[in-house]
């Protein structure tokens, strides 16, 4: 049958923004071999994401196949039963997704945080996020007993308050995306950086902000389309958001690795930090920018707590059992002027006395953060 003009913009906008994704997926795969030859555990959760999203992207195109956008009574019985069948897999196809984005973000939390705090509130909202994602997708395919009974009306079966299971579900999905967006927060501010360094990483961290938004758009979609009482004629907007908040979450879980292929891009043009551009000289920038290349996080160094540790002395590790951590150099410098202290001996010479010339000391001070 002919799709109805709303079906055709949410199929459209599915698979372009499942497209984008992919295309951040591959950078941050690319960009995390070149520096440490391994992957992650977020890696690899990231990654299942996207691959659960590709049949997200189905269901809907088939959704949209069966009449998503006309009315109920537009469309004939066979055409009803599989469109319902369809919107029933995305439901739980669309909370797996986006809860294994969610668990690649905390693990690249975890891998980068050493805070005790921190590292505890991480684990705990990943716990959190497992057990959401376990009850929502195990009470979304068996919401109706039998599971047939969900899009064959032939069948007699139970089912629960579906009204209130959006609802609960969507409520916590935009909790758990307020704690990631506040989880580096207190880090962050402990940093003596500057506003536009203190920004990036803001962005890079907090970029999760956009998925809140786009989970609070979608949530009022969901709850137009559940007024109307005709699901399959009002899904196709909540469809369409669904599948640009888990992409929009997978691209937040790929962002604070892509920093290196910034920072080497950003040379490349000739556009360095003024940092970068007052104080070195240029071989020195090229090291620099080299450098940041081959740093693992992609955040080069920054400055942390009590001292003042310039933005080259901290660094984000990605390789294995390394994290934030601080690198101070103080140099200590001995300086003396060289002087000649004339005495008179008993006898009128001279005795001429050296003050030692001064010596520089350095101390290379590694505190783990």
């Amino acid at each position: 049958m002919e799709w109805a003009e709303s079906a055709t913009r949410s199929v459209h906008a599915t698979w372009a923004v499942t497209f984008v994704s992919f295309l951040f997926l591959v950078l941050k795969l690319g960009v995390r071999y070149r520096v440490t030859r391994s992957l992650g555990w977020d890696d690899f959760f990231v990654v299942a994401s996207w691959i659960v999203t590709l049949p997200l992207a189905l269901v809907i195109n088939f959704q949209a196949a069966h009449g998503m956008g006309h009315h109920s009574k537009e469309l004939s019985t066979e055409d009803l039963s599989a469109q319902t069948r369809w919107f029933w897999a995305s439901i739980w196809v669309y909370l797996l997704a986006l809860g294994l984005s969610k668990m690649s973000i905390l693990l690249q939390y975890h891998r980068i945080f050493v805070g005790k705090r921190t590292v505890l509130t991480i684990k705990l909202t990943f716990a959190f996020i497992v057990m959401w994602t376990t009850q929502a997708v195990l009470v979304s395919i068996l919401q109706c007993v039998p599971v047939e009974s969900f899009w064959d009306r032939s069948m007699k079966g139970k089912c629960i308050n579906a009204v209130a299971s959006y609802y609960a579900n969507a409520s916590l999905n935009i909790l758990t995306d307020f704690i990631i967006i506040g989880l580096p927060i207190p880090v962050l501010n402990q940093l003596h950086i500057s506003s536009g360094q203190r920004f990036g990483l803001a962005f890079a961290f907090a970029i999760g902000g956009a998925g809140c938004i786009i989970s609070l758009v979608r949530l009022s979609t969901v709850a137009n389309a559940l007024k109307k009482g005709d699901p399959g004629y009002a899904n196709s907007e909540p469809s369409m958001w669904s599948a640009i908040e888990v992409s929009v979450c997978i691209i937040c879980a790929c962002l604070p690795s892509l920093r290196p292929l910034l920072v080497r891009l950003m040379a490349a043009v000739g556009i360095t930090s003024s940092r970068d551009a007052t104080s070195h000289p240029s071989h020195i920038r090229s090291r620099i920018a080299q450098r940041n290349w081959g740093n693992s996080a992609g955040v080069d160094r920054l400055g942390s707590g009590k001292d003042m540790v310039d933005i080259d002395e901290l660094e984000l590790q990605d390789s294995k059992d390394q994290r934030i951590k601080i690198d101070t150099t103080v140099e200590v410098t001995s300086t003396m002027e060289s002087s000649r202290q004339s005495r008179k001996s008993e006898g009128g010479e001279s005795n001429d006395a050296l003050v030692p010339d001064g010596r520089w000391y350095q101390a290379q001070v590694s505190n783990g953060r």
